[in-house]
């Protein structure tokens, strides 16, 4: 059967603006990169503060470490959580507060393993590895992002 056409003034004008519809389109992509840079900021800045703190207090240096990674961690996570929630994402509380920590474990786990897993099957050492878990940490980078933009802060019926 053909299907018919119908152009209203021979398709004379359109109201597709390149930029600004772009924009639109991108727009919770381009505001996730910049929760992702700030709570990047937040996490290291704390991590330096914790971990100079634990330093002057004579803290043993693994169990600084420690202390400061999982501070920065739970501080750097909750700015991102309510940036994500409300900036990006536009979400409603409730089960997402949960959801994006279930998340945020999950893919810890992921980027450990991952790393673990391969620097150690390609056997590489130093540079190499941190260049590999950086790549590991951009494709779970957009794995968060539609992981949260499908099930963390989706819009629920009725909502």
């Amino acid at each position: 059967m053909p299907i018919h056409t119908i152009y209203i003034d021979e398709n004379a004008s359109s109201h597709f603006r390149p930029l600004r519809d772009a924009l639109l389109i991108y727009r919770s992509l381009f505001q996730f990169c910049a929760s992702s840079i700030l709570a990047f900021v937040i996490d290291n800045v704390v991590f330096a503060m914790v971990f100079g703190l634990a330093e002057s207090q004579d803290v043993a240096r693994k169990i600084g470490v420690l202390i400061a990674l999982c501070a920065a961690r739970l501080i750097s996570g909750h700015f991102q959580y309510f940036y994500n929630s409300r900036v990006v994402f536009h979400g409603h509380g409730g089960r997402s507060y949960c959801q994006y920590w279930g998340t945020a474990l999950c893919i810890a786990v992921t980027s450990y393993w991952a790393t673990v897993w391969i620097t150690g099957a390609l056997a590489v050492h130093g540079l190499l590895v941190t260049l590999l878990k950086i790549f590991m940490e951009m494709i779970l980078f957009v794995l968060s992002y539609h992981v949260q933009k499908a099930w963390v802060f989706a819009n629920k019926k009725g909502q």
